[in-house]
């Protein structure tokens, strides 16, 4: 990220860059990594967050709040979780997939689908 900023005394601009880390130990920013991988493999399987819940045996609520990034997840239900997915446990937490989103698809999905109730 650069922020440009004017300094006062001198009346020019200058380039400055903030330099974001990212903490692979702070929940804050790991837990919304797993939970956009779990969204973004619920949709390429093309399952509901029921059906999940439903395969992996865990409540609808448990598995909103993991999508969110707001559930502390355990490693016996990343297991579960990832079996329900059809998907590999290091899938859900790829941390090199943190930047991307699910919004494109999500958008293309609901377009396709009132496409396809015309």
């Amino acid at each position: 990220m650069v922020f440009w900023f004017k300094l006062i005394n001198h009346g020019r601009v200058t380039k400055r860059s903030s330099q974001i880390t990212f903490d692979a130990f702070d929940p804050k920013q790991v837990l919304p990594v797993l939970g956009n991988n779990m969204r973004r493999l619920r949709y390429a399987a093309g399952l509901t967050q029921e059906d999940v819940a439903d395969h992996a045996g865990l409540s609808v609520v448990y598995v909103s709040g993991c999508e969110r990034g707001i559930r502390n997840v355990s490693l016996l239900n990343i297991s579960a979780i990832a079996s329900a997915l059809g998907a590999n446990m290091t899938d859900l937490v790829d941390l090199s997939k943190r930047g991307e989103t699910v919004e494109s698809t999500r958008i293309y999905n609901k377009v396709k689908a009132r496409k396809a109730s015309v």
